[in-house]
């Protein structure tokens, strides 16, 4: 859908500032002192009508984990009446993003 699109092509528009696509389909946002001083990783994923762009609609207060040294995760997802193919989506970009984080040195 349009919010789809918007999400997919925000990323090249530059609206996501320090955000970085995972290879998995999140998006991660670092601390802000970096992975030494980081209190742990926040996992986020939308609600039922912003889950396909959650780190756009929900940037303000995700970026405020970052600002509090906290690694933000933003999975985005497609709803379904296929429960499990989106928790399993989910779940696969969460643990790609995850492995990515961990590689930075977020534990």
């Amino acid at each position: 859908g349009a919010t789809t699109r918007l999400a997919a092509t925000t990323p090249s528009l530059g609206l996501y500032g320090d955000w970085e696509p995972s290879a998995g389909g999140s998006y991660v946002l670092e601390a802000a002192d970096g992975p030494e001083a980081a209190k742990g990783v926040v996992h986020f994923l939308g609600g039922a009508f912003v889950g396909a762009g959650s780190q756009l609609t929900y940037r303000y207060l995700l970026e405020r984990f970052a600002q509090a040294n906290y690694a933000v995760i933003a999975t985005p997802f497609r709803l379904s009446f296929d429960y499990q193919s989106v928790c399993d989506a989910v779940e696969a970009s969460y643990d790609a993003a995850r492995a990515e984080a961990q590689e930075r040195g977020y534990g």
